[in-house]
């Protein structure tokens, strides 16, 4: 290993398993799905044609801990620095303390 990873193995090493959550976010546009590349005959363009659909941005953003998914959040659109912060401030910190109130 090397100094960096000596260090963050050491200072993990001071929470327990039941102290330590996995933020991640995802989203999806609800539009059409369409094919940026085809095949066709040579010279030509390859043409398929189908509906557009206009739909919505949506973000999702949770914590994972290891008896599973314990908060979450979506929004319709993206997620912003002030959403993500206002996520971890109302919901992830709470959940996090209630959860070691148990332990």
């Amino acid at each position: 290993m090397n100094y960096v990873e000596l260090v963050f193995v050491s200072r993990m090493g001071m929470y327990s398993p039941e102290e330590i959550g996995i933020i991640d976010e995802t989203s999806k546009d609800c539009r059409s799905v369409e094919r940026s590349y085809g095949r066709s005959v040579k010279n030509q363009h390859a043409r398929k044609k189908q509906p557009f659909v206009l739909g919505r941005y949506v973000s999702a953003t949770g914590i994972l801990m290891l008896d599973g998914i314990v908060a979450w959040t979506t929004v319709k659109g993206s997620m912003t620095k002030e959403l993500f912060l206002e996520f971890l401030e109302q919901v992830v910190v709470r959940v996090s303390f209630m959860r070691l109130e148990h332990f």
